[in-house]
């Protein structure tokens, strides 16, 4: 496992090479990939955020932030908050977000594109109320990625979901890793965190987003 590093300005959590040799759309029905059915979506009627107390392990509920976002390599790029996302479970659309963190330099961040990109479309098939995010952190220099850091990995991977950079740093507190890929996935009614991972473990990506579509 490598070491965390520092990067003026740019992140609490700077990540350096993972060494792990294993280093995963938006719908409106309820089918899981595998024929089974998840709970129908139902969040409060109001749009307001769930309220305090906040955290940032598994069974905890997360606070709003916001990334920047384009939807696949044909977006623009724009800031997008949590609370967007969950914007999408109050009208019945979403239910489950999988944000995933990757950078440019990281092997095996690139190895699990195809099977990120298959799950995702599993998942649209079965017009699952899932949502992904990649969040593409770093460049290959191990410096703060940009617009154009994120786009060529969003046309290289052929990426057809959201995808983007974190200029404020707001993952830090949430990935306490030092390695990629990492990831967690939460649950948009009550924004708790349901699971988190890292290493190149897109089976324990569907299960996770499995488990979090049950009731």
């Amino acid at each position: 496992m490598s070491l965390r590093t520092s990067l003026p300005g740019v992140t609490r959590l700077a990540f350096a090479a993972l060494t792990l040799a294993s280093g995963c759309n938006n719908g409106s029905t309820n089918g899981n990939p595998d024929g089974s059915i998840s709970s129908a979506v139902t969040c409060e009627s109001t749009g307001d955020y769930p309220p305090p107390p906040y955290g940032t392990t598994e069974g905890t509920r997360v606070a709003d932030f916001s990334l920047r976002i384009q939807v696949g390599k044909a977006g623009t790029p724009a800031a997008k908050k949590l609370s967007d996302y969950r914007a999408q479970c109050v009208a019945g659309k979403l239910k489950v977000l999988a944000i995933f963190g990757a950078a440019e330099w990281c092997g095996p961040c690139k190895n699990e594109q195809p099977d990120l990109v298959q799950i995702w479309t599993d998942y649209q098939t079965a017009k699952a109320p899932v949502a992904f995010v990649e969040v593409v952190t770093e460049n290959g220099v191990h410096t703060p990625s940009d617009d154009g850091t994120v786009n060529t990995w969003a046309t290289t991977f052929g990426i057809p979901f959201d995808i983007g950079r974190d200029p404020d740093s707001a993952l830090g507190p949430y990935f306490q890793s030092a390695a990629f890929p990492q990831a967690m996935v939460i649950r948009l009614d009550d924004m708790s965190i349901q699971s988190f991972w890292q290493g190149n473990e897109n089976g324990k990506a569907k299960t996770a987003v499995d488990a979090a579509l049950q009731p």
